[in-house]
C-alpha cells in the first residue's frame, strides 16, 4: 500500500526537490535532468512527482517561484528589521549569487513545453513578485514599472549562468565583473 504523506511531509518532499532540482538544472541544463533524478533525490515514485506535478515544466516554474518567494521573504524580513530600501537593495545583490538560475535557452524550452495555463501563471506571480519589491522598497509611486524591474533582473538571472559556461561565446572570466554592473544597474533604476 503507498504511504499517505502529510501535508508537512509533502511541503517538505517538494522543498527537497525545488532545491536540488534548481541546483541540478542549473549545473546540467534543463533537458539533462530527468522527473527520475527528482524523484530519487527526494525519496518518492515517479507517480507521487504527478500527483504533485502535471509535469517537470510546472515542477520548474513552481520551483523558480519558491525561489522567488524565498527571496522576498530575506527582502521583507530585512525591512522589517529597520533595513534602507538602499541596504535592502544590497542585500538582494549579495544573495543574488547564491540562487540557481536557469539558462536562457532552458527557460525558451519550458516555455514551448508548458501549457499556456502555466505560463501565465507564471508571469503573473513574477509581475506581482515585482510589484511587491517596490512597494517594499517604497517604489510603488507609479515611476517605477514592475516589468521593466522583470526583465532587467530576468537578463541578469539568465546571463549568468550562460556566461559561465565554457562552451559560451563570453569572456567567462569576466562574469562576475559584467553580472555586478548589470546589478548596479538594477540598483539604479531602483533608487534614481
Amino acid at each position: 500500500m503507498p504511504k499517505i504523506y502529510t501535508e508537512e511531509e509533502k511541503y517538505q518532499q517538494k522543498i527537497k526537490m525545488y532545491t536540488a532540482g534548481l541546483k541540478m538544472v542549473s549545473q546540467n541544463g534543463y533537458k539533462n535532468v530527468k522527473v527520475d533524478d527528482l524523484v530519487e533525490i527526494a525519496g518518492v515514485s515517479k507517480g507521487y512527482f504527478y500527483l504533485l506535478f502535471e509535469s517537470k515544466e510546472e515542477f520548474i516554474l513552481d520551483a523558480l517561484m519558491w525561489q522567488m518567494d524565498n527571496v522576498f521573504s530575506a527582502l521583507k524580513w530585512a525591512d522589517d528589521a529597520g533595513a534602507s530600501s538602499q541596504e535592502t537593495g544590497y542585500l538582494y545583490q549579495s544573495m543574488f549569487k547564491n540562487l540557481n538560475f536557469i539558462q536562457y535557452s532552458d527557460i525558451t524550452y519550458i516555455k514551448k513545453k508548458c501549457t499556456q495555463a502555466m505560463w501565465d501563471k507564471f508571469k503573473h506571480f513574477e509581475e506581482q513578485y515585482f510589484k511587491n519589491i517596490l512597494k517594499l522598497l517604497g517604489k510603488d509611486d507609479g515611476a517605477h514599472d514592475p516589468r521593466v524591474v522583470s526583465n532587467l533582473s530576468s537578463i541578469i538571472f539568465l546571463s549568468y549562468n550562460s556566461m559561465k559556461d565554457e562552451e559560451s561565446s563570453f569572456f567567462t572570466d569576466k562574469v562576475n565583473e559584467v553580472t555586478q554592473l548589470l546589478l548596479e544597474t538594477l540598483h539604479r533604476y531602483l533608487h534614481e
